[in-house]
């Protein structure tokens, strides 16, 4: 007879504690969003706490401003609503926070799935960027982060109506320099295959290179191979 046979449990990596997207900006995880020392090291004054049902608003007496949704991590979840109402309340409340040189921890349970929905959604909203453009730009600086696929579902819906809105109104908007950093970051860390994925010049140009990024050697190529598609 054989004897008893191991039996290797392999644990699930836990998540990154937090990370720091740009200047002011950190998406994380339950523990960030309860830590004091990170909080107040990095001087968070706004949280967006995307699990409001899970994870009470700590500090919220202490000075710090909360924007509180109760999203459980499901499909059924509307992060991003047809009317942008939730956006649009996100994009207000964090440019409050760095107007003023203060920082925003948009945190979930994992830091993986609502709250990247959030920090992808102010990113295309903002910027105007491609949800896929988005999603690769904060994975490489968090790879974890995995939106579940309703949420780039309504991401995506989110981008349509945007650039359908903008098309209308025929806006043109001058890049803001943080806008400048963050693109030209965004450039050169995704692979030119990720760029091939904008279906057109049009949204090419206009989602990433609105700053001279002509000049990139990268958009060159992605441009001219579109040109053969």
């Amino acid at each position: 007879q054989q004897g008893p046979q191991m039996v290797v449990i392999q644990r699930e990596k836990p998540p990154t504690f937090a990370t720091r997207v740009k200047d002011g900006i950190f998406i994380g995880t339950v523990h960030a969003a309860l830590d004091p020392g990170f909080i107040f090291t990095n001087k968070i004054t706004h949280i967006v706490n995307c699990a409001g049902a899970n994870v009470m608003n700590r500090w919220e007496g202490m000075g710090i401003r909360y924007l509180t949704f109760n999203w459980a991590d499901a499909d059924v979840s509307v992060v991003l609503d047809s009317k942008d109402l939730n956006i649009a309340r996100i994009c207000e409340f964090m440019d409050g926070a760095l107007d003023n040189a203060e920082g925003v921890l948009i945190h979930s349970v994992r830091g993986g799935s609502r709250s990247a929905t959030v920090l992808i959604g102010y990113l295309v909203k903002k910027y105007g960027w491609p949800v896929d453009v988005a999603l690769d730009f904060i994975r490489r600086k968090r790879p974890e982060i995995n939106p579940k696929p309703a949420f780039v579902r309504q991401l995506k819906s989110m981008r349509k109506r945007a650039v359908r809105k903008r098309n209308q109104q025929k806006e043109t908007v001058a890049p803001a320099e943080d806008e400048i950093v963050l693109k030209n970051t965004c450039v050169y860390a995704v692979p030119a295959k990720s760029l091939l994925r904008v279906r057109s010049h049009t949204e090419l140009y206009c989602s990433l290179t609105r700053l001279c990024a002509c000049q990139i050697p990268q958009l060159h190529a992605a441009s001219r191979q579109l040109g053969h598609t």
